[in-house]
């Protein structure tokens, strides 16, 4: 049967309303609320339609998941080595491309990474990210050949953990910044710092630390 029969893009029609109707419902009322009877209420579907597409609301949340990531996966990837060179446009391109992905399932990333949302989404965008980070960083490594000030597990976490806090941030305010603006703020704060970004001297603030 062809992906564009009447069947397919009725089951398809489905699962959008009933991925519609959990989000909705997940905003409202917090994930582990949300009741089956809920979701297929809100969407207007019977429970044997349900049952007949996934076996749970878990099963539901999985499919919501699966579809979003596969689509940032799709279009983020390493960026490619030159020779002995790392492509830093390409990198930069690659943070565009995660905020217009973000953008463009705006409503799900605000849900999912705000206080009603579950915690497997932050779980999971974050081993995206950590994975595409990790490529690059060894692509820097092999190239440059400085061994790392810091674990890179450590420095990994941390900047996946900020970028996941950023476009948090970025839903939450509607993103008002264009993808952009957005991509240039992050890797402003990769490359300088938080001390940069509020302005401060950077010579003031390493005479100031002690160790």
């Amino acid at each position: 049967m062809s992906q564009n029969s009447p069947l397919d893009l009725r089951v398809r029609r489905t699962r959008k309303l009933l991925r519609d109707a959990l989000v909705a419902l997940i905003a409202e009322h917090g994930y582990e609320a949300v009741r089956i009877s809920d979701v297929c209420d809100r969407a207007m579907i019977n429970r044997a339609t349900f049952y007949r597409h996934f076996a749970d609301k878990g099963h539901l949340l999985v499919h919501c998941m699966d579809d979003v990531f596969e689509d940032l996966q799709q279009r983020i990837n390493p960026p490619p080595r030159r020779a002995e060179e790392i492509d830093l446009s390409a990198g930069y391109q690659n943070i565009v491309t995660l905020f217009t992905h973000v953008s463009e399932h705006a409503a799900f990333y605000r849900v999912m990474l705000g206080e009603a949302g579950a915690g497997a989404f932050r779980s999971r965008i974050q081993q995206i990210l950590e994975r595409v980070l990790e490529q690059r960083w060894e692509q820097a490594r092999h190239a440059h050949r400085h061994p790392p000030r810091l674990a890179p597990a450590l420095t990994l976490r941390y900047q996946t953990t900020a970028m996941i806090g950023l476009i948090q941030w970025w839903v939450e305010q509607g993103c008002a910044e264009t993808p952009l603006a957005m991509a240039q703020a992050a890797l402003d704060l990769m490359l300088h710092g938080v001390g940069w970004a509020f302005g401060l001297d950077e010579a003031l603030i390493a005479a100031n630390i002690t160790v």
